[in-house]
């Protein structure tokens, strides 16, 4: 067998092994957030279009529901001395409300990544 078939062989072998894992972790850092991108090396950048960023690493929104609390206010006065204007408090609704959550990656984020097989897409798990 010729050296350039073995080589051949050698690296459809090679490539026949890094494709049947599932699943490859990778570490990188937060180089931009718009549009985002993550640096695995120097050299290696992932764009935007290649990252799978799950909700608890973005800024949103929930509905929430206070309930089961007697949650009130922080205790204020007016301080004119006028009844009206003396020390209370208010109770929480208990209806539905939103929360924003600030929970979004930052430029200089260390974060771990789960490379899909074939190296397509990057699933980031979370900031390390």
């Amino acid at each position: 067998m010729s050296t350039g078939l073995i080589d051949i062989m050698k690296q459809a072998s090679l490539n026949a092994i890094e494709n049947s894992k599932p699943c490859d972790l990778r570490y990188g850092t937060v180089n931009s957030v718009s549009p985002l991108t993550i640096q695995i090396t120097p050299q290696f950048i992932l764009p935007e279009s290649l990252l799978i960023v799950p909700e608890q690493l973005t800024d949103h929104e929930v509905k929430v529901t206070i309930s089961g609390y007697n949650w009130t206010t922080d205790n204020k006065s007016g301080g004119s001395g006028d009844a009206m204007f003396s020390s209370h408090n208010h109770s929480l609704s208990q209806s539905e409300q939103t929360l924003k959550i600030h929970g979004g990656l930052k430029v200089g984020d260390k974060v771990a990544l789960l490379r899909q097989s074939g190296g397509q897409f990057y699933f980031v798990l979370d900031r390390i």
